[in-house]
């Protein structure tokens, strides 16, 4: 699967050429993180507190479009302005109904 190419606006804004847009963040929604360092870590927004979303990491099938919580690790809270484009921020995946434990 091709990676989205995102423009770097906030999160929130409609889809443009060749912008497919971002949503806003929501619990139940799966992000990447961005950081090159890490491309592995996914994390699935579980809730919000002020300007905080709290979330819980996980392993992602891109194929499969699944998710399944890693056990034993420690859920994070992440500042919701960073859930945008960009080297400090994180990709917006997939919106799922469930992840498995």
């Amino acid at each position: 699967m091709k990676t989205p190419n995102y423009c770097g606006a906030p999160t929130g804004h409609e889809p443009h050429d060749p912008c497919p847009g971002y949503p806003e963040p929501l619990a139940g929604q799966v992000w990447q993180d961005a950081d090159p360092r890490v491309p592995d870590r996914y994390l699935v927004i579980t809730g919000f507190d002020g300007t905080h979303a709290h979330a819980a990491p996980i392993t992602w099938d891109n194929a499969a479009r699944t998710g399944q919580r890693i056990k034993d690790a420690r859920p994070t809270r992440i500042r919701v302005d960073r859930l945008r484009p960009g080297s400090k921020g994180f990709r917006y995946i997939a919106t799922v109904k469930e992840i498995r434990t």
